[in-house]
Formats: C-alpha cells, structure tokens, sequence
C-alpha cells in the first residue's frame, strides 16, 4: 500500500483548476518518501510526475480518480529500504505452509498469496485462487515456503513481471531485475 501526502495531491488538483490563465506550473512533492518534479500542463489538461526513474502523465481525470504515479514510486529503486518481514516465530502446533502465485493475461499481472495453511496443497491452491481473484486466469504457483514468502509485481501491464523472494526487498529487487521498464509494486506476503 502505498502511503503519500493527500494535501499534496490536493494541491496539485487546486492549481489545476484554478490556474487556467498560466500555461503551466512546476513544483516539487514526495508520495511515499519518493521525490518527484510536477509539472502541470493546463492546456492538455494533465500533470507530468518525473524523477530518476523516469516520467510519468497522469491526466486530470485520473487524479481525480485517486491515481498516483506508480510507475515512479518507489525510487531510487536498488538500495532502497523496505519494511523488514515480521519476525519468525515457529508454530508449535506443526508446520504451516505458504505459496505465492503469479499470472499474465495479455497485458494485466495479477498475484496472489496464502499463509498459515496446513498443507502445501491447501497453499497452493488458496495462493491460486487469490491471484484468480485478480482476473487473471493464467496464474500460477510460483513457490511454496514454511518460514517467509513475499511477492512483486510489475505496475505496467506492457512489461509482465515478478519476482519472489525471503522478504519484501528480496521479491522486489526479483521483480525489478527482469523489467525494461516500469517499476514493481510494494511485496505482499508473509510468514507462517
């Protein structure tokens, strides 16, 4: 889940609308912890988010809608800190399973996780019927796991990735290493 300034946002719609004499206007914001330049273009009715990551048009509509630019957020992408996975304590009532899944559909990536399950096959199948929750019909297990498991997505349905792994960072940095471009989303997943 990604956590970003609402006031920021809202500010950025503000001068939207109420600037429409000026061509343009620039300012910078953080969504996330993640710096961007914002440009908001009045006459094609959009706002361009851009950093070292790359750019990113949203239009009007969409930010109304309550889009952010995900394809930027986060960034810088190696490095970057992540939330560390709840610690491990071991169930004592017999081992618990987990799986993640993943699927692409033409352009659409959908994923799916179980945790705490009493079998490999009831996480396999519960982790399957999460990703098809999504839509996407295509999904697959991609792992099983009894500690922790966490998946990564790709946020652009025309560069289908994922990556898995440990911990979050792990699954992400898998996710990031096979795009051309694009980002991922935050890891879902857990431990048992």
């Amino acid at each position: 889940m990604l956590f970003f300034s609402l006031s920021r946002i809202a500010t950025t719609l503000l001068l939207f609308l109420v600037a429409s004499a000026a061509a343009s206007a620039e300012e910078t914001m953080s969504i996330n912890g993640t710096q961007l330049k914002v440009t908001t273009d009045y006459g094609r009715d959009v706002v361009i988010f851009n950093n070292d990551c790359g750019t990113q048009t949203l239009s009007r509509q969409q930010l109304l809608q309550g889009a952010i630019p995900s394809d930027l957020v986060p960034c810088p992408r190696s490095g970057q800190a992540t939330q560390a996975p709840p610690a491990y304590s071991p169930d004592t009532s017999g081992t618990r399973w987990g799986a993640v899944a993943a699927g692409v559909d033409g352009w659409m990536v959908g994923a799916g996780t179980a945790l705490q399950m009493n079998s490999e096959t009831e996480a396999r199948n519960s982790a399957l019927a999460s990703c098809r929750s999504t839509g996407i019909a295509s999904c697959k297990v991609q792992g099983t796991f009894t500690g922790c498991g966490y998946i990564s997505i790709s946020t652009r349905g025309s560069d289908p990735s994922w990556g898995m792994g440990p911990t979050p960072s792990d699954a992400y940095d898998a996710c990031y290493s096979r795009l051309v471009h694009g980002n991922c989303k935050a890891a879902i997943g857990g431990c048992n």
